[in-house]
């Protein structure tokens, strides 16, 4: 298991959010081409990898977080692939056509969660409970649709610093039984 963090301070609602959860999702947040993705694709080793940004409303904590699975022997060269990956992210950014897929496939895959009752249930409970309202959310996708490689990349350089994660590894150890 690999597991790797860096606290940001950043907000909902911040000017940098929105670049943040498009960069996560770029590196490995869920984009079908992701950072990641493109690094692990061609690799004979069953590696599962993702990560994840944790915005909070007003207190200005957040948190990214890059979490892996490999067998053993892999846990090393996975460690390795995190660390150049946050780095190349940090010193050369992303590209234009990577920014408008992401994009797109961002905003498609709101549209198609937003379709489900179930989540859409849970969603108005939370703009409750958050005393927020869909017209927040309206204003978040447009700042999203906004976004150009040059701010996100900007926007990434001032939050991710790859010499800031702190990383934890642990192996399980085979059962004698």
């Amino acid at each position: 298991m690999y597991l790797a963090q860096e606290n940001l301070r950043v907000a909902v609602g911040s000017r940098d959010h929105a670049g943040l959860v498009l960069g996560d999702y770029m590196l490995g947040g869920g984009f079908s081409d992701s950072r990641f993705r493109q690094r692990f694709r061609a690799d004979s080793a069953n590696v599962e990898i993702e990560s994840d940004l944790t915005v909070t409303l007003g207190d200005g904590v957040g948190e990214f977080t890059v979490r892996g699975t490999v067998a053993p022997p892999g846990l090393d060269r996975l460690g390795t692939a995190v660390a150049e990956e946050v780095g190349r992210v940090a010193e050369e950014g992303f590209s234009a056509g990577e920014v408008e897929m992401a994009k797109k496939e961002w905003q498609q895959a709101q549209r198609r969660r937003l379709a489900l009752h179930d989540v859409l249930m849970v969603e108005f409970s939370n703009q409750a409970f958050l005393r927020r309202t869909f017209g927040d959310e309206v204003s978040f996708e447009r700042r999203m649709e906004g976004l150009t490689a040059p701010a996100v990349n900007a926007t990434m350089r001032r939050h991710l610093r790859p010499a800031k994660l702190s990383v934890v590894t642990a192996v399980g150890q085979p059962s004698s039984h």
